[in-house]
């Protein structure tokens, strides 16, 4: 690419969707195009080109991000093309058996890494709880560490398009579906959802007392779930609040790697 952003039809849409980002993430903070070039430095133009989505230059796109707080992340997505769900590692398990055992206390039915398409799409929903009371299936999905709003957006997106399809050959009878982020209760991932706070707050409204209430009370979920988890306490305690959320006491684990210090 030549250190150029990518350009044609199958660029447009990525690039449009940074653009939007960008310009969301600029005007939150108060900056003009001009301020937010100069911070970053880069001409007022090469802002509005990225904001229009037309391009500009990698490097370019780095010094934007980081003049925003930020940082950018080049990722590619294949459909996965083997036989069976990724292996998950045992931190990543030990957060997802200690929703289903909440969850499952609770009276729901749950499935851990469900199969999905969507179109030449596949993944695997880390876990479909199913309420027969409310007739109602929650959509878990499990963060260890945050890097990226946008795309976790549209990866619970994916999923909600495909989770009718799981409730029928299930057999379950669905009229109401909740969407969870269970992230890991460390110190890194708080610092993301305060730096990110208006889009993640936005993306998932319900939050605290609220989301817990909604997963294991049946109570309503006006809007996408977020809370933070730290397997190793026991029941509800298990589910905190965020610091972004109001939560005042440190984070369990520093960070990923020192949460992965105490699986045994």
């Amino acid at each position: 690419m030549s250190g150029e952003w990518c350009h044609g039809p199958m660029a447009s849409d990525a690039s449009r969707r940074f653009g939007a980002t960008v310009r969301a993430a600029r005007r939150t903070r108060g900056l003009s195009q001009a301020q937010l070039g100069a911070k970053a430095g880069v001409p007022q133009s090469v802002i509005s080109s990225i904001e229009s989505g037309t391009g500009g230059r990698i490097e370019s796109l780095k010094g934007v991000c980081s003049a925003l707080g930020g940082e950018l992340v080049l990722d590619i997505r294949l459909p996965f093309a083997g036989d069976g769900p990724p292996q998950v590692d045992r931190g990543h398990a030990r957060c997802v058996g200690s929703l289903r055992r909440l969850l499952e206390g609770a009276g729901h039915v749950c499935v851990t890494e469900q199969a999905i398409a969507d179109g030449p799409w596949r993944g695997w929903i880390d876990l479909v709880a199913y309420d027969a009371v409310r007739r109602r299936i929650v959509i878990a999905e499990i963060k260890t560490e945050l890097r990226d709003a946008g795309a976790l957006e549209r990866q619970v997106e994916r999923y909600v398009r495909s989770s009718l399809v799981v409730a029928r050959e299930r057999g379950w009878v669905v009229e109401e579906i909740v969407v969870v982020v269970a992230v890991l209760a460390t110190a890194a991932n708080d610092a993301f959802l305060v730096a990110n706070r208006h889009v993640m707050k936005g993306a998932f409204p319900l939050r605290g007392r609220d989301a817990v209430a909604a997963l294991l009370d049946r109570a309503p979920a006006p809007g996408r779930l977020l809370v933070m988890l730290d397997p190793r306490r026991r029941g509800r305690r298990a589910l905190l609040r965020s610091t972004a959320d109001g939560r005042r006491t440190a984070a369990p684990y520093r960070d990923y790697a020192a949460f992965g210090t105490t699986i045994r």
